[in-house]
């Protein structure tokens, strides 16, 4: 955990953009972290990948709306979530609303709110908000209630 907080540390503006021999270094030995189990380690992670993915297809968003799912980052929201780090829903749900699937980002903000996790929570609150002048039924937003 130490590495990982020196790592942040050394780059507070989280920019792990570069091609520089530093960055690289930072950028492995977060996904080694990552692969040891560490959920920080692993949002961070995931993080880089989604810039990393929506830099390369940003073109292709802006002309069709809408870009393929990429495999690797929804590899390493599975495994966060088994990490039981429920922020990994919020993490996959703003990855599908920033790729364009807007019904695949309320799913997972649906089901971190009911795992508990706050952001997804406060997502589905804010996408409720924008879509009152759409007129989409608060069910099809609203966390389905546990069943026990």
């Amino acid at each position: 955990m130490n590495e990982y907080y020196e790592i942040m540390m050394d780059n507070l503006s989280n920019d792990f953009s570069g091609n520089d021999k530093k960055t690289i270094d930072q950028r492995n030995k977060i996904s080694q972290l990552c692969d040891q189990g560490l959920s920080q380690a692993c949002l961070a992670h995931f993080g880089i990948l989604l810039m990393d993915d929506l830099i390369m297809m940003r073109d292709s968003i802006a002309k069709k709306g809408l870009k393929p799912e990429n495999q690797k980052i929804i590899a390493l929201r599975n495994k966060i979530i088994s990490q039981g780090e429920p922020k990994g829903y919020s993490s996959l749900g703003y990855y599908y609303h920033v790729i364009g699937n807007k019904e695949k980002a309320i799913q997972q903000y649906k089901l971190g709110a009911e795992k508990g996790d706050k952001t997804s929570s406060m997502e589905l609150i804010n996408i409720q908000k924008q879509n009152n002048a759409e007129n989409i039924q608060p069910s099809i937003i609203a966390p389905t209630p546990n069943k026990k």
